[in-house]
């Protein structure tokens, strides 16, 4: 070859195309002087010229992509649709760039940031570079004047457009602006107040979420405590609109202004050199959505003990092993039990029950862990505890863990010290997860808790990775760490489990995340909220959390049944207990907690009423089985829906962007859990179609519409839309926990079905064992029947069609 072999670089290609520009323009303009020159010289000259192009247009994927650097304008588009329209001049604020420097102050996992006031300098001007070809990215800069400011790369990224700009001349901020394209955005996260965050800015910094929230992102006066608007333990910088979907590639503090400042314009801000914004579009917002998560990641198949209920079980083995027992007495279906205490626990006065700080069973309330998980599992309980990454002075591991230098240091190397959240609020550091090391170490301990028989475990905190003067192992920049040390945390667990070898049946649940936990949080539980009905941090909060963690690849979240926090009201009642468990049969994962105040909270087995409409919503979680585990498999294949899905995704024509109290379970359930105190009824909305009750007799919906509708206290306002097909066990088994001897398990969720059709349009479901229901026919005359096996029955303008089921399966259908 005539390099040598070596195929130039795409930078050295570039800079010997410049190189060959001025030399050809140099050539070209001696001859236009020269009085002799012949014209085939000149004609030559021009040839060799090759000018920087002032058009480019590309499709990528399926994304149209322009750049007119006349004009200065970038555009990506689906079809006739426009996700991205950046006009670079003087007045758009379209690429801007700046050297900047903040502290980040750290108390309780809660974050004062101040940031220096400079201002941003804006590109006035765009060139393409001159050569590139069509499978290479397309090569940008952007000047101010004759100053280049940034440069930027457009290139095909999974299914979808990157645009990658970098800061030039040691500037460490970039913010990219762009017309407002879209009318709604959905996502960022396990964000409290809202859905739709169109007209908001949004700060993204990985925090403590606060006991109780302000409405602004304003620092209040108990900053310490209070969380603000936008404070959360999974800040998100990716959300879908009604135009394709949106990922800032980030680990730094970030800052999105939606439309907000200016409703023509949305810009995305980053504290780091480089910005890259990923775009993903098509015909459907539901397909956007996918291309989004398949490209992120989505987590490992979550197992069936799972899908389960999953009961609160504290106060050592002996009590463990109690409550095991007195759920199997009553007859309440649960897999799973979790013992938050198990590294020990103690009241601080006579209603508030606070862990010990240590990392190792406690050897007086849990002497015999290994037997304890062993006589639970005899009765088809999986065993959970409870892990984090504080090195609390006084506790097990702090000498060690010190010595051997695994934690988060000062410039001194000293143990980098706050104060800590255990009872005594001691000074705690960090383990340093960005260390190979600490890792290891950490792994010692969550296998040792394996190798005693359990099978998962509260991966708790990780939002309190300090900034200021801490010292990491890798060298990195604490700044930019800080939002990835949850995913450091995710890691460590997910090694652990996978190096046991018992990944295929053990769960870590987590409640903080940044970009890449999508791959590796099978659970995240919507954190710590308020035992009230509260609407900055209660009951109503759950809903909005999920839903923003659903939309950016969660498919399975949980919430604390029925609360955690009391530190600042109320303890939970009878009313709230009864509201929060209904939600909670009608989640991915049905999870109780005793809450700080486990003495006085009112829980499962506080009375008859209490346990039996706990065993009741236990019951009907336990025997939507077969359909939840169905919405599983596909949440964690290519093109899956999660199981909380946001309407939009189903809806995206009707006016439920900003929904916050409905959700759907699946395609086929539509939940609208009750969140007001003292309520008996609540307005339900209704999209496009027709609406069946969910096991009931009531009378049909056709949206869209709204309508008040009945929901005593112990009832919970569950639809189906046409189409829809929900098939739940005709009983509820005791657990999902395999091969339990005499009691009723998972191996006995092949026998008979109830299936509810909602009839209005054609519909099918296929179960994980390939037993399907299929509706053809628009009838709606209600119809009950049974099949036993393969068949049919047939109604006043459709057929119910069964196939591959068991021979000896009775399946009982209610059609609506």
């Amino acid at each position: 070859m005539g390099n040598g072999g070596r195929r130039r670089s795409s930078d050295e290609r570039r800079t010997g195309s410049r190189a060959g520009v001025r030399a050809s323009y140099a050539l070209l303009m001696a001859c236009a002087r020269h009085p002799v020159v012949s014209t085939l010289m000149l004609a030559a000259a021009v040839s060799s010229c090759r000018c920087a192009p002032l058009r480019e247009e590309r499709t990528l994927a399926d994304l149209h992509v322009a750049v007119d650097a006349e004009q200065g304008r970038i555009t990506v588009a689906h079809g006739d649709t426009v996700l991205l329209d950046m006009l670079v001049d003087a007045q758009a604020r379209a690429l801007g760039v700046k050297d900047g420097d903040a502290s980040y102050t750290m108390e309780f996992g809660m974050f004062d940031i101040q940031e220096d006031l400079g201002a941003y300098r804006f590109a006035d001007r765009l060139e393409i570079e001159a050569e590139g070809e069509d499978e290479e990215p397309l090569a940008l800069r952007f000047l101010a004047g004759e100053e280049l400011l940034a440069t930027g790369l457009i290139e095909e990224d999974a299914g979808g457009v990157r645009l990658a700009l970098t800061a030039a001349n040691g500037n460490d901020r970039v913010t990219l602006g762009t017309r407002c394209t879209f009318a709604h955005a959905i996502g960022l996260g396990a964000q409290t107040h809202d859905v739709d965050h169109v007209g908001q800015i949004v700060p993204l910094w990985v925090s403590e979420q606060g006991v109780g929230k302000s409405d602004t992102d304003e620092l209040p006066a108990l900053w310490q405590l209070v969380g603000r608007r936008h404070t959360t333990h999974v800040p998100m910088p990716a959300f879908v609109t009604n135009v394709g979907a949106f990922v800032v590639d980030t680990a730094a503090f970030a800052r999105f202004d939606l439309c907000a400042t200016d409703a023509a314009r949305a810009s995305f801000e980053v504290w780091e050199p480089r910005l890259v914004l990923r775009l993903w579009g098509d015909e459907s917002v539901r397909e956007a959505q996918a291309k989004m998560v398949d490209a992120l990641g989505r987590p490992p198949p979550l197992p069936s003990w799972g899908l389960g209920t999953w009961v609160d079980a504290i106060f050592g083995s002996d009590e463990v092993r109690a409550t095991a027992q007195a759920l199997r007495d009553a007859q309440i279906p649960a897999s799973a039990l979790w013992s938050e205490d198990w590294r020990g626990g103690s009241f601080a006065g006579p209603e508030v029950y606070r862990l010990d700080e240590d990392w190792r069973p406690d050897p007086v309330m849990y002497p015999d862990l290994a037997a304890m998980t062993a006589d639970v599992g005899a009765l088809g309980f999986k065993q959970m505890v409870y892990f984090n990454t504080f090195l609390t002075q006084g506790g097990d591991v702090f000498d060690e863990a010190v010595g051997g230098g695994y934690a988060i240091t000062t410039p001194e190397g000293a143990p980098f010290l706050f104060t800590g959240a255990d009872a005594d609020f001691s000074p705690t550091g960090l383990l340093d997860l960005s260390g190979a090391e600490a890792r290891a170490y950490m792994k010692t301990h969550l296998r040792g808790a394996l190798d005693a028989g359990v099978r998962g475990w509260m991966a708790d905190f990780a939002e309190w990775m300090p900034v200021d003067g801490a010292v990491l192992a890798s060298g990195e920049d604490p700044a930019l760490v800080h939002n990835r040390y949850p995913v450091l945390w995710q890691e460590t667990n997910r090694a652990a489990l996978e190096e046991a070898g018992v990944h295929d049946d053990a769960i870590a649940f987590v409640r903080s995340g940044h970009l890449g936990s999508q791959a590796l949080a099978q659970v995240v539980w919507a954190g710590d909220q308020r035992t009230s009905f509260d609407v900055d941090d209660g009951l109503p909060t759950v809903l909005p959390i999920g839903i923003g963690l659903a939309a950016v690849g969660f498919p399975f979240v949980t919430h604390d049944v029925a609360g955690y926090q009391s530190s600042t009201n109320d303890p939970t009642d009878q009313e709230l207990f009864f509201r929060w468990a209904s939600l909670g049969a009608f989640s991915p994962v049905m999870r109780t907690h005793h809450g700080t105040h486990a003495a006085v909270n009112v829980q499962w087995f506080s009375n008859a009423e209490t346990t039996a409409h706990f065993k009741r919503m236990a019951e009907l979680h336990t025997r939507l089985f077969p359909y939840l585990r169905k919405l599983a498999d596909d949440a964690v294949a290519p093109g899956g829906l999660p199981l909380w899905v946001p309407l939009p995704l189903l809806y995206p024509h009707d006016e439920v962007w900003a929904l916050k109290d409905q959700v759907m379970l699946g395609p086929s359930l539509l939940v609208a859990p009750v969140l007001t105190r003292g309520a008996v009824a609540r307005e339900v909305v209704f999209p496009t179609g027709r609406f069946v009750p969910f096991l009931a007799d009531g009378a049909a919906v056709v949206g869209p519409t709204t309508v008040t509708v009945d929901a005593p206290v112990d009832a919970i306002p569950v639809f189906v839309p046409a189409g829809g097909i929900v098939p739940l066990l005709a009983e509820a088994v005791q657990t999902l926990v395999p091969g339990v001897e005499g009691v009723s398990d998972l191996d006995d969720t092949e026998g008979d079905r109830t299936v509810f059709v909602a009839l209005g349009a054609e519909g099918g479901f296929t179960e994980r064992t390939g037993a399907t229901v299929t509706l053809t026919g628009e009838g709606v005359a209600p119809l009950d029947g049974t099949v036993v096996g393969d068949g049919e029955l047939v109604g006043e303008g459709f057929t119910i069609t069964l196939s591959g089921q068991p021979a000896d399966r009775t399946t009982t259908l209610r059609c609506r």
